[in-house]
């Protein structure tokens, strides 16, 4: 199709426009641009190319080409700057999934919705199908937030943090603390003696 090769270009962006929410962060997406260059240098993609960007990041083992499915194992963060970012990502990214699979538990699709928490409908023996793992879920989220926060001050400005926890991490966040909180209280209720239970209705 082309006679000649002028040049290549290789562009990147954390916005596809002004309006639009953040879709990248650099440490993030360093290993990709480097296994990227190291591609166009060596004329191809193969192991070498995967081994030297691994080695010039400073990954314990080689990175990660195939991040799906997910969850998968997460190493040790790499040593580049910006590599605790990297990781806390992955680890969000485990998450996040757990969280999908979390929300489509039966238990919480056809015994925990909004109508029967609402009506006080609820049988505990449902709650106890999923409230544990919501917990884990909702700490290690937690966790994470917390790096994440301190991780992305070190390197953007205020703004940026704000926004990437608010649109990543924080609706999260508030779904799963609702979740714990509707079930904490489903099991008090329930738990109290029936002439309170229908005192309450």
């Amino acid at each position: 199709m082309f006679n000649k090769v002028l040049g290549i270009a290789i562009t990147g962006w954390q916005r596809f426009d002004h309006y639009t929410v953040l879709c990248e962060l650099f440490p993030v997406a360093l290993p990709t641009l480097a296994v990227c260059l190291l591609t166009i240098i060596n004329g191809d993609f193969n192991e070498n190319v995967h081994k030297t960007a691994s080695n010039l990041l400073g990954f314990e083992k080689l990175l990660e080409i195939d991040t799906f499915p997910r969850p998968q194992p997460v190493g040790p963060p790499p040593l580049f700057p910006g590599g605790n970012i990297h990781n806390s990502c992955l680890q969000l990214g485990n998450c996040i999934t757990e969280y999908h699979i979390l929300m489509h538990h039966p238990s919480i699709e056809g015994a925990f919705s909004s109508y029967q928490i609402m009506h006080n409908r609820v049988n505990t023996l449902h709650i106890d199908q999923f409230l544990p793992r919501a917990r884990i879920l909702l700490m290690n989220i937690e966790a994470i937030n917390v790096q994440l926060e301190g991780e992305l001050n070190k390197i953007f400005y205020p703004t940026t943090v704000e926004e990437f926890l608010a649109v990543n991490i924080n609706p999260f966040l508030e779904k799963l603390r609702k979740l714990v909180k509707d079930a904490d209280l489903q099991i008090i209720f329930h738990s109290a003696p029936e002439e309170m239970q229908l005192n309450s209705n």
